[in-house]
């Protein structure tokens, strides 16, 4: 986890010092080539959380393993969208047709991070917290049906987080 802070860091601060005093068209071309670097880590941690949970649905996991993998994964998805917004601060700042020059939209911002919510919920917050010392407690992973974390601290605060496959319908049943 602290390898991928100080790799954000690294980065936001490059990606800072490649549009501070720039041109629009340089500015623009620094937010694209930006924003498909953050999309390829994005991708590379919604496919990390499959695999994860592939593996412990097949038995290669533990438990904690896999809750592990988790807590890693929300801090690496959280520091990818403390970089998105940082990068939509900066994308305001440039004309949108020097935007849609570079390749830049705000639609494929949003999509890139999307698939995300799996790793960026209460639930595997509370399960970074736990691995990371800052609360105690029980921890119950169910990959049934879809992904369910819950977290119960010592102090008996609850985190609850269900996240269940699409079925491309619109009608709630």
């Amino acid at each position: 986890v602290s390898s991928d802070e100080v790799q954000t860091d690294v980065e936001n601060t490059a990606f800072e010092l490649s549009v501070e005093g720039a041109s629009e068209e340089a500015k623009a071309d620094a937010i694209a080539e930006r924003a498909d670097a953050l999309r390829d880590r994005a991708e590379s941690i919604h496919d990390e959380f499959e695999e994860a949970t592939a593996a412990y649905e097949d038995g290669d996991l533990t438990r904690s393993e896999y809750a592990q993998r988790l807590a890693v994964l929300n801090a690496r998805a959280t520091n990818l969208l403390n970089s998105y917004e940082q990068l939509r601060q900066r994308a305001a700042d440039v004309s949108a047709a020097e935007l849609r020059a570079a390749g830049v939209t705000q639609s494929a911002l949003d999509r890139s991070v999307e698939n995300l919510s799996s790793v960026t919920g209460t639930g595997a917050n509370a399960l970074l917290k736990q691995f990371t010392g800052e609360s105690t407690g029980e921890i119950e992973l169910e990959t049934e049906n879809g992904l369910s974390i819950e977290v119960e601290s010592e102090d008996g605060e609850r985190s609850r987080e269900f996240e269940r496959p699409r079925d491309d319908t619109d009608t709630v049943t």
